[in-house]
């Protein structure tokens, strides 16, 4: 229920459409150590008939969550979820993929709100 609820936020957070945290779950559980998942238009199909959608509504999907930086793509088919977001694995293998993925500067203003800033290494 927890990892629901966290899909839940991040994607109002990213400003995705509800239901596509169900899509989120399908491809967490697809990641591997690397923080990679790899979708070809099999993979594709199965998912979108798990849960209840057509295949093109993946690919929109996908397409909102490489602009949103919750993914990026890293070959053919191969993805990478932003490891600030989601990781698995050891702790010094996540800090290794969080340096690797992005650059965050994180400032404050003289009324103490915080400015988070990211880019894209690579």
């Amino acid at each position: 229920p927890y990892v629901k609820l966290y899909l839940d936020d991040v994607a109002k957070l990213y400003g995705l459409p509800k239901a596509d945290s169900d899509l989120l779950h399908c491809l967490l559980r697809k990641m591997d150590y690397d923080g990679i998942i790899t979708l070809v238009s099999s993979s594709k199909q199965r998912i979108a008939e798990e849960i209840g959608v057509k295949p093109q509504t993946i690919d929109n999907t996908i397409q909102a969550m490489l602009k949103s930086d919750i993914l990026q793509r890293v070959g053919r088919g191969e993805f990478m979820f932003n490891p600030h977001l989601f990781a698995k694995g050891e702790w010094k293998n996540i800090y290794k993929q969080r340096n690797k993925y992005v650059e965050l500067t994180v400032t404050y203003t003289k009324d103490g709100d915080r400015m988070v800033e990211g880019k894209v290494k690579g």
